[in-house]
C-alpha cells in the first residue's frame, strides 16, 4: 500500500512541477490509466471550481466534487490518505478513495488529486502474510467497520462486528475501545495496530499453541518491509517469545506441584534466561533447603525414638530408686543412718535470718532483704546450676528444632549478673567439651564484681568492639 500511495503522490507531483494547464493535465490523466493494478482507472483531479477531470467518468451537471468525502479528506492533507470504503457496481469490487491536496507551481491550492484503489489488491497483500499454519493478517476500515483486506475474498466487505467468527467480534470490541497492541483471546494471540495516515487497522493473529522458540525464520512467509511485513515480523517474534515464557511457566508450575507432592529430586529441561533464570535458581535453592530440612527431621525423629527408649529406661530406674528410697527411710527411722536433711538450709530458711534483726538499728529490714536476694542471685552455685539447665535444655531441645542454627538470649537482673553468667557459660561448655555452642555478653559501660578488682566491659569479654556485636551474633558460630 505504501508503494501505491507513493505512486499516486509522484503522479500528483508531476502535475504540480509541470504546472500543467487543463489540456496537458487531461492528457496526463489518461496516461495514468493501467499504470498500477491497484487503481487501474488511473488518477483523477477535482479543482476548487468544482470541475472534475477523469479518464473515463463523465460527471453530470449536478455533480459536486467538493461534497464528496474523498475531496474533503484530500483538500485537508498534503500527503495522500485513504478514505471511505464503498462497493463499485461497475467493477463489482470494494474500492477505497485515496486523495491528497493538489497545488499550483506558486504553492496555491488548486484542488485535489485522487484515485479509486481496489481492495482486491489489498487482499492480495494481506494474503501473502502467512503466520504459521493458521495465522495471518487482515485489514479493517475503522470508520465503516468493514473488513477491506483478507486472504479469504468472501470475508472482504463484511462488517467486522457482524462476522461469524468470535475472533472478529472480539477484535471489533478492541477497536471500539481504542485498544491496540498484543492480547490473548481463546486459543490465539491477536495484535491490533493502526496503519499510518489512514483510518485502517491491521490485525495479526496466530495460534497460541504452534511453533517453537527460535523458529521465526520458518513460521513467517511474508518478508516485505512495508507496514504489514514489519507488523507480521514483530508480531511473530513477540508470539514466539510468549510461547517460550509459557513453556517456562508450565515447567516451573509442574516442578512446584512435584515439590508439594514430596519429590525434591527434579531437573529443569529448558535453558532459562533473564528473570526466569532467577526464578529457576530460587526454585533449586528451595529444593536444596527442603531436602536439608527433611534430613534434619529424619534425624530428629530417630533422636525422639531414642529418647523414648531412654524415658522407658528412666522409668525403670525411678521404680528401682523408689524402692531404695523406701529402704533408706526405714533405715533412718531405725537409727542405722543419719538424716542429712536435718542439716540442710533452704533459701527460705536463709531469708528468715532477716526476721532476727528487725529490731537491730544497724540493719534495716528492706536493705537486709535486698542484700540477701543479691547474694543469692549472684552466688556461684546458684548460677552454675541454672547455667547447666539452660545449656542442656538449649542443646537437646531447642537446637535440633532449627537444624543446629538456633540462638537464645538470657536476661539478668544486673550487669554483674551478666558478667557472672557469661563466665559460668564459658566454664560449663569448656568442662563439657561443647564446641557447638558459644556465648556473647551485652551490657553498657564497665563493671566490677565483689572481691574482684578486674574491670569488665562488653568489648573486653567478647574480644571485639561493641559496634560489631550484631554482625558477630549473626554468624553461625554463635
Amino acid at each position: 500500500m505504501n508503494r501505491t500511495l507513493t505512486m499516486l503522490e509522484t503522479q500528483r507531483d508531476t502535475i504540480e512541477y509541470g504546472d500543467m494547464d487543463i489540456p496537458e493535465m487531461e492528457a496526463y490523466i489518461k496516461h495514468t490509466v493501467d499504470q498500477n493494478e491497484a487503481y487501474p482507472a488511473g488518477l483523477y483531479v477535482a479543482l476548487t471550481d468544482g470541475s472534475l477531470y477523469h479518464a473515463s467518468f463523465v460527471p453530470g451537471p449536478d455533480f459536486d466534487a467538493a461534497s464528496k468525502s474523498w475531496y474533503q479528506d484530500g483538500i485537508a492533507s498534503e500527503k495522500f490518505i485513504l478514505g471511505d470504503v464503498y462497493f463499485d457496481e461497475d467493477s463489482q469490487s470494494y474500492v477505497v478513495g485515496a486523495s491528497g491536496r493538489l497545488k499550483s507551481a506558486d504553492g496555491a491550492v488548486r484542488g485535489v488529486a485522487a484515485a479509486d484503489v481496489y481492495l482486491d489488491s489489498i487482499s492480495q497483500i494481506a494474503s501473502k502474510v502467512q503466520l504459521e499454519e493458521s495465522g495471518g493478517i487482515f485489514l479493517v476500515d475503522k470508520r465503516t467497520d468493514t473488513i477491506i483486506g483478507h486472504r479469504d475474498p468472501e470475508v472482504v466487505g463484511q462488517k467486522l462486528s457482524e462476522a461469524q467468527d468470535s475472533m472478529y467480534a472480539y477484535t471489533a470490541q478492541q477497536i471500539d475501545n481504542g485498544k491496540t497492541g498484543l492480547s490473548q483471546f481463546e486459543g490465539s494471540y491477536i495484535q491490533v495496530a493502526q496503519v499510518p495516515d489512514s483510518d485502517w487497522i491491521a490485525v495479526a493473529y496466530v495460534s497460541r499453541g504452534g511453533g517453537s522458540p527460535g523458529g521465526a525464520g520458518q513460521s513467517i512467509k511474508y518478508q516485505s518491509k512495508d507496514e504489514l511485513g514489519i507488523l507480521a515480523y514483530n508480531f511473530n517474534r513477540t508470539t514466539l517469545r510468549l510461547r517460550e515464557y509459557v513453556q517456562y511457566i508450565d515447567e516451573i508450575s509442574q516442578k512446584l506441584r512435584e515439590i508439594a507432592g514430596g519429590n525434591l529430586a527434579f531437573t529443569l529441561e529448558h535453558d532459562y534466561t533473564g528473570e526466569f533464570e532467577k526464578i529457576r535458581d530460587s526454585l533449586e535453592e528451595i529444593s536444596r533447603h527442603l531436602s536439608g530440612t527433611i534430613g534434619q527431621l529424619n534425624t530428629a525423629s530417630h533422636e525422639v525414638a531414642s529418647g523414648a527408649q531412654q524415658v522407658s529406661s528412666g522409668a525403670v530406674a525411678l521404680s528401682q530408686g523408689s524402692a531404695e528410697q523406701a529402704a533408706s527411710v526405714q533405715a533412718i527411722g531405725e537409727g542405722f543412718i543419719l538424716d542429712v536433711l536435718q542439716n540442710y538450709t533452704t533459701y527460705d530458711t536463709f531469708y528468715q535470718i532477716n526476721k532476727e534483726i528487725e529490731e537491730d538499728p544497724r540493719c534495716k529490714t528492706v536493705d537486709a532483704k535486698r542484700q540477701i536476694a543479691r547474694f543469692v542471685e549472684l552466688h556461684e552455685t546458684n548460677i552454675a546450676q541454672r547455667v547447666e539447665v539452660i545449656v542442656e535444655h538449649f542443646r537437646t531441645t531447642v537446637m535440633p528444632e532449627l537444624g543446629g542454627m538456633a540462638k537464645a538470649m538470657v536476661i539478668t537482673a544486673s550487669r554483674q549478673g551478666a558478667v557472672k553468667y557469661r563466665q559460668a557459660f564459658e566454664d560449663y561448655t569448656k568442662k563439657k567439651g561443647y564446641s557447638d555452642i558459644k556465648a556473647l555478653v551485652a551490657f553498657s559501660g564497665k563493671v566490677k564484681l565483689p572481691d574482684d578488682e578486674t574491670e569488665y566491659s562488653e568489648a573486653s569479654m567478647n574480644g571485639f568492639p561493641e559496634d560489631r556485636l550484631t554482625k558477630e551474633f549473626d554468624k553461625d558460630e554463635y
